[in-house]
């Protein structure tokens, strides 16, 4: 009955989760048209995939990481992650283990890749996401080892929202360095995963009405219009505000409307698989020369057979290999 319960109290966290997903890999398959990744740019690039790609990728990223936080309070108040180190091992074990595996993967199995050995140290292609996921661990649940932030006062609680801003403001504009280990990622999305934090022990998805609700993606949606208009870099920190606006707005209506996608349930088990093998398959992919010409020339199409393909076969290589206890070293 327990269990029950619980999967009903998480199905809008599965939704939100696969929802971020799908514009994560939405935007690697237009990554091409956009001369990342150090592949050549397609020679004819429609302004639509420069216009949205910001949106894309900062409202994918902010969505996981926010959801990583309103998880791990959810899992904290019902007793779980208490334990330090057996919670560390275990993070390390679903994080640092696939990252140090596909990391060589791409190293030295995919050619032209210009990814090298040297570059594990700071964050290999799209897998410093789980260096930083697992650095946002590690540093929560220091400062939560004696359940600090789980009993604070809602005061307490703002003023470590807001000092959890700071390393992010000293290593951007004070430091201005190149840190090891995606460091200065864990401490751009570090305030989002606090935010998702405390979105959940103080249940603010379920107190927000429709005027705040409204006034979040009106907010976010237009300070997102302006930076995209003012052609900031998508990696710029700026985007984190309205990105932040808007997945709050979006986690509110699934819960509250109760909207459920049945396949995002069945696909959320595979998200951190699909997440590994999304950019590797969009590699071989684009290495092909036959295939990189039809993307060259179809800027339209193009991404939709790469979307199409980047997803579906990383889903079913996690779905198979899902089955084995080993997976987990490989596939999170």
């Amino acid at each position: 009955m327990t269990t029950s319960k619980n999967s009903i109290k998480l199905e809008y966290i599965s939704q939100i989760r696969v929802l971020s997903l799908l514009l994560i890999v939405s935007y690697h398959s237009i990554c091409f048209y956009l001369g990342k990744w150090g592949l050549p740019c397609a020679d004819v690039v429609s302004s639509l995939w420069n216009t949205i790609a910001p949106a894309l990728v900062n409202i994918g990223l902010t969505g996981f990481v926010l959801i990583s936080g309103f998880l791990y309070s959810y899992l904290y108040s019902k007793g779980k992650y208490h334990d330090f180190f057996p919670f560390i091992k275990g993070k390390a074990v679903r994080l640092l283990i696939p990252y140090f595996i596909w990391s060589l993967f791409i190293i030295y199995l995919i050619p032209d890749s210009g990814q090298k050995c040297s570059g594990m140290y700071y964050g290999i292609a799209h897998l410093w996401f789980l260096l930083m996921l697992f650095e946002i661990f590690l540093i929560v649940s220091i400062v939560n080892i004696k359940g600090f932030i789980e009993t604070s006062s809602t005061k307490v609680d703002v003023f470590v929202l807001i000092i959890s801003v700071l390393p992010l403001l000293i290593t951007r504009y004070i430091l201005n360095i190149h840190f090891p280990l995606a460091f200065e990622l864990t401490v751009k999305y570090l305030p989002v995963f606090m935010l998702g934090y405390f979105a959940y022990k103080h249940s603010l998805i379920d107190k927000m009405s429709s005027l705040v609700l409204g006034s979040l993606l009106l907010m976010g949606g237009g300070i997102l219009c302006v930076l995209i208009d003012c052609k900031v870099d998508l990696n710029n920190e700026l985007y984190v505000l309205p990105s932040c606006c808007i997945c709050l707005s979006l986690v509110s209506i699934v819960k509250k409307h109760s909207i459920t996608i049945r396949p995002f349930t069945w696909l959320d088990t595979s998200c951190m698989g699909i997440y590994l093998l999304n950019q590797i398959v969009i590699y071989y992919m684009l290495l092909n020369d036959s295939f990189r010409l039809f993307a060259n020339q179809h800027d339209y199409l193009g991404p939709l057979v790469i979307f199409v393909i980047s997803f579906a076969l990383p889903l079913l290589i996690t779905r198979f290999f899902g089955r084995y206890k080993w997976s987990r070293y490989v596939l999170g």
